[in-house]
């Protein structure tokens, strides 16, 4: 036998759950209840739709070594685009630039001034990067330092570069402060799947693909958990 509620609702529409709280809160109560966990979906999914109708680009840089205001280079690129909740581009070159590498650089990255010769120039690089961006929010991991790097390279070209930006290891830090550390395969073997994450990344590209998929679950995670738009701008 179905049991009726108030406002014209049936019992037999209602979980488990909020049949049981009917017996502690009345039926005004649970009614009141269900209409509220409406509106929260409601605004949830609203919330949802409106992070995932943006554009972000995921980039990571290899470089000569580690200080952009001291006349390190980039010399490699990786990104990728995220929309609605997925992958659907990438952009990737090695940039050959008139810089020596380091030696601590080299053992990170592997990249090799031989393996620059006939790459192309910033001046055929960065000018595409930039197209490639758009009006998009950057995100990388690690932000500051990848932007600085960014900047400086455009700023050699004359380019423009007022992107807004949201960095990856900022919101490890906030989401996940009981990690030993937030380096990208720590994270990554947080909330991916461990067969996602190898040894052999730090190259631009692979990395990228990397803090992308862990932008998409951060986002998705800040959704659900209806972290307003302000605390997450970097």
């Amino acid at each position: 036998m179905k049991e009726k509620m108030g406002f014209g609702l049936n019992m037999s529409m209602i979980s488990p759950i909020h049949a049981e709280l009917c017996l502690c809160w009345g039926t005004l109560g649970v009614t009141s209840s269900i209409y509220v966990m409406m509106g929260e979906s409601l605004r949830l999914k609203r919330y949802v739709m409106k992070i995932n109708s943006k554009k972000y680009i995921v980039f990571d840089l290899e470089t000569t070594g580690l200080y952009s205001r001291r006349g390190d280079r980039v010399i490699e690129i990786g990104a990728v685009s995220i929309k609605d909740g997925t992958i659907n581009d990438e952009f990737h070159s090695l940039v050959n630039v008139p810089r020596k590498i380091s030696k601590g650089a080299q053992q990170v990255h592997g990249i090799t001034s031989e393996m620059l010769e006939g790459k192309p120039t910033p001046e055929q690089v960065f000018p595409l990067f930039k197209t490639f961006i758009d009006d998009a929010i950057l995100v990388a991991h690690n932000a500051k330092f990848d932007m600085a790097f960014l900047r400086a390279e455009f700023h050699r070209l004359g380019l423009g570069l007022a992107a807004r930006y949201k960095c990856t290891l900022a919101m490890s830090r906030k989401f996940f402060p009981q990690l030993p550390d937030h380096r990208l395969e720590t994270v990554a073997r947080y909330i991916l799947d461990d067969g996602i994450v190898t040894d052999q990344h730090h190259r631009a590209l692979e990395d990228a693909r990397l803090a992308a998929e862990i932008c998409i679950k951060m986002l998705e995670g800040a959704a659900k958990a209806k972290i307003v738009k302000g605390t997450m701008a970097y």
